[in-house]
């Protein structure tokens, strides 16, 4: 049985729901809230860092605020792919839609490779550069 079809399921009250499907629904919900903890956690920590790598003029404050906002990113794909994993078969995909969090997480380490490449070349274009320091 598809997940949706449990949880529409539990909703309702139905009881006759086997403690399998339950545990599924259960772990599904369970991942989902930590999933928006994360992001909203993620974004609001993106958001201090880049305040202050600005006034503080800080280049690793700034690379860690992009870090978190690329976190948040990863965490919309997360949960883009668990609404989608969890629908039930139909006729172009016989056997359910459960790939959806398999390419989620290709994306996810994608995702990752290309901020930490931008990151690493930022870096270097940045220690070049001469920087000159405001007096105390």
């Amino acid at each position: 049985m598809a997940l949706i079809e449990v949880e529409m399921r539990i909703r309702a009250g139905d009881t006759n729901v086997s403690d399998r499907d339950r545990q599924r629904y259960k772990l599904y919900h369970d991942a989902r809230k930590a999933a928006w903890i994360g992001l909203v956690v993620n974004l609001l920590l993106a958001v201090i860092k880049v305040i202050a790598g600005v006034i503080g003029q800080s280049m690793a404050l700034l690379a860690d605020a992009v870090n978190s906002l690329a976190d948040t990113v990863t965490t919309i794909v997360v949960l883009v792919a668990m609404h989608v994993a969890r629908r039930p078969a139909d006729e172009e995909h016989p056997y359910g839609h459960t790939r959806a969090e398999a390419i989620a997480g290709s994306s996810v380490a994608i995702i990752i490779a290309v901020v930490a490449a931008l990151t690493i070349y930022k870096s270097f274009t940045h220690w070049h550069t001469e920087h000159i320091l405001p007096p105390v």
